[in-house]
């Protein structure tokens, strides 16, 4: 429990309060765990399977993009870039 002094500013109160506050914020997580729609294992694995898949698709998509930029470049300095 927070309690304010003379000052207005704020402290923490005694070592009871903090630690009340402490179970009761475990206490509120479980229950509101409790609540979660949790995935199947079936589903679990196929959204990981997705992910990955999307995550190599991704990856070649800004490899090919990359390795087109660097020839371009290259191109660019053999044809504009000699050294006199």
């Amino acid at each position: 429990m927070v309690s304010r002094g003379e000052t207005g500013a704020t402290c923490m109160g005694t070592m009871g309060d903090w630690t009340g506050s402490v179970r009761r914020f475990v206490a509120e997580s479980f229950v509101e765990l409790k609540k979660v729609n949790w995935l199947r294992p079936r589903e679990a694995a196929v959204s990981t399977v997705v992910v990955i898949v999307l995550i190599a698709v991704f990856a070649s998509y800004i490899s090919l993009v990359d390795w087109g930029l660097a020839e371009m470049v290259k191109a660019a300095l053999r044809i504009f870039g000699g050294r006199s």
